[in-house]
């Protein structure tokens, strides 16, 4: 109750502190010649800001650029699965076989530690690392238990007795969500000793000791009892990032705004009713205060952001069929974001879904499944459901995991279901994503 007490005074305080020192500035305009951060078709792990400036890194490169040039693009030599950058230290996690944990100087671009924890990628459930450079683990065949190493060495391995479903860290501070349970702690501490929480909303990402952005998309302030932050509301850092595997999100200037990856529509709900999101035309891959990057051609490509337009209202149609919109093509595919039933299909395309046999569908929409579109058929890949069950659950992730380690290789709509970052590779980063899909 004290720490809760102390939270909610740091939060006031901070807001005031915060509130005092914004001063409004318009977002730039998109630059009339884009920035190219990459000649790889690569997939993005993080991408930060650093001032005016942006630190992203792939699965085989990380890259320091501005909006007008980039300041080195340095491979890495191995598939990097997990990144967190802390002040001028970045952490980056690959895979070598086993786990690899390097360290870089982000304004040299060089190598600072390197050390191996012995267990499999693909063993990995949930990691995260904290400031102090512990990495915190947990793995699919014991997903109650939490492990945390220290240069290379086991500290320890504690077991919850509750199936954990994620971990992270920011500042100082360290948690393990359980349900409606939140267990945090200072980073580094004893997992058994940490403080308890009642959740009303399950968390995506925690944004620092006070805050995080729930699995839904809202943004939620633990002080006392949880509430949700509104327009207008003071976000704790000006540059800050963060998002979840269907929406991205990004503080400006005091206000949040938002918008969703590849339909990039307008989220329209009460919670949100001041911000303003913008469309995105293109392979959207990751999102910070700076700009946005996009896949074009293979390349990755810096674009800042766009200055906020208010829509006009969209005029009804009397005839049905106007109110429709065109599927959502990707690598031969219809690919489909959310579940939902053929029947929501149908009144949002305006497309009749068939079985796999040709005859006509009916309840959930399922991989494998197809459509007919101007006399061509597209077969259907619904986001994470590898296997084809109309549902994303572990199997899907053993399906995934069979085909990386190459003894079961999908093909097809199952394949593209798999890409969940729509790079038109399959790789860890997509099982990583999955894993979060399923939590």
């Amino acid at each position: 109750m004290e720490k809760r007490k102390v939270r909610l005074i740091s939060f006031i305080l901070c807001v005031f502190l915060l509130a005092g020192t914004f001063v409004f500035i318009s977002p730039v305009n998109l630059r009339a010649e884009a920035v190219d951060i990459s000649a790889e078709s690569s997939s993005v792990i993080i991408m930060e800001s650093i001032g005016s400036d942006n630190l992203t890194v792939t699965n085989s490169s990380f890259i320091r650029f501005s909006d007008t040039e980039v300041y080195y693009n340095m491979p890495l030599g191995y598939e990097a699965i997990f990144a967190k950058l802390y002040g001028n230290t970045l952490y980056v996690l690959g895979n070598n076989g086993s786990l690899s944990v390097n360290l870089y100087n982000i304004d040299s671009a060089g190598l600072i530690g390197s050390y191996s924890i012995g267990i499999s990628p693909y063993s990995i459930k949930y990691l995260t690392i904290d400031s102090g450079g512990n990495i915190y683990i947990v793995e699919y065949n014991s997903p109650t238990v939490i492990s945390r190493y220290q240069n290379g060495s086991l500290v320890y391995s504690y077991d919850i007795g509750s199936e954990i479903d994620l971990i992270d860290s920011t500042g100082g501070s360290f948690y393990i969500v359980m349900g409606s349970t939140l267990l945090y702690g200072g980073s580094g501490g004893d997992v058994g000793g940490f403080d308890t929480y009642n959740l009303k909303y399950s968390p995506a990402l925690f944004l620092n000791d006070y805050s995080y952005i729930s699995s839904n998309g809202y943004y939620v302030v633990l002080s006392g009892d949880e509430y949700l932050m509104y327009a207008g509301g003071v976000i704790p850092n000006k540059a800050c990032t963060f998002l979840n595997d269907k929406q991205h999100f990004y503080a400006y200037n005091g206000k949040l705004y938002a918008h969703f990856t590849y339909d990039a529509v307008s989220i329209g709900t009460t919670w949100l009713d001041d911000f303003y999101s913008y469309s995105v035309e293109g392979n959207f891959m990751a999102v910070n205060s700076n700009g946005i990057i996009l896949k074009e051609n293979g390349r990755l490509v810096f674009y800042t952001h766009k200055p906020y337009v208010p829509e006009e209202p969209e005029v009804e149609s009397s005839s049905s069929e106007s109110n429709t919109q065109a599927p959502d093509i990707f690598d031969g595919c219809v690919f489909i974001e959310n579940s939902i039933t053929v029947s929501e299909f149908y009144k949002t395309h305006g497309v009749k879904v068939f079985t796999e046999n040709g005859s006509e569908a009916s309840g959930n929409i399922k991989t494998g499944m197809f459509v007919t579109i101007d006399g061509v058929d597209y077969p259907i890949a619904l986001k994470g459901d590898v296997n084809g069950t109309g549902t994303v659950n572990s199997s899907d992730m053993s399906a995934l995991q069979q085909h990386l380690i190459g003894k079961s290789l999908l093909s097809g709509a199952n394949k593209t279901s798999a890409d969940l970052n729509r790079d038109g590779a399959l790789d860890t980063y997509d099982l990583y994503l999955l894993s979060k899909l399923i939590s």
